[in-house]
């Protein structure tokens, strides 16, 4: 049987999303691998046999940890790890909305859910950490912007956009 000795990240948004990594040994590309969040049965988007990777699926309880676990067959499951998702984020308003070319760029974001470990990305140019404030305020920090044009402002937990 194939066994799960780490799992990354060992936590998530409730809006699922994310590529989690299953570290261990036998794992197999056939028959038919699943992963399995709690009851929910994901196809894994990657395997080899020291490491699976799936993509969590969403779950709308918040804050909860279930276990992780996987299968060659559909049949016979790994031994499981914890993993925790924490409620999804709910942006409700940016300011300022337009920005001034050549200026240094702070940006106030209001919303619901905020928490350390949150990324800006100001277009596909720069990217910084936030400053939370609260659960319902944050800052973001960017150099000048050096052409106008509209950009898109995307919040980031890692690599996957909240």
């Amino acid at each position: 049987l194939p066994v799960i000795s780490a799992i990354v990240p060992f936590h998530g948004p409730a809006n699922g999303r994310n590529n989690i990594t299953l570290s261990g040994s036998g794992f197999a590309s056939s028959p038919s691998p699943l992963c399995k969040f709690g009851q929910e049965l994901v196809l894994p988007v990657f395997v080899q046999p020291d490491e699976v990777v799936c993509n969590a699926p969403r779950n709308d309880v918040g804050h909860k940890s279930i276990d992780v676990a996987f299968s060659n067959d559909g049949i016979d499951w790994t031994n499981s790890l914890s993993y925790s998702y924490f409620p999804a984020i709910d942006v409700i308003d940016i300011f300022p909305s337009s920005l001034t070319v050549g200026v240094d760029v702070s940006i106030r974001i209001s919303g619901v859910n905020f928490f350390d470990s949150l990324f800006c990305q100001l277009g596909q140019l720069s990217k910084a950490k936030a400053i939370v404030i609260d659960d319902k305020t944050m800052h973001c920090m960017f150099p000048p912007m050096t052409e106008p044009g509209n950009v898109k402002l995307d919040i980031l937990w890692g690599e996957t956009s909240m």
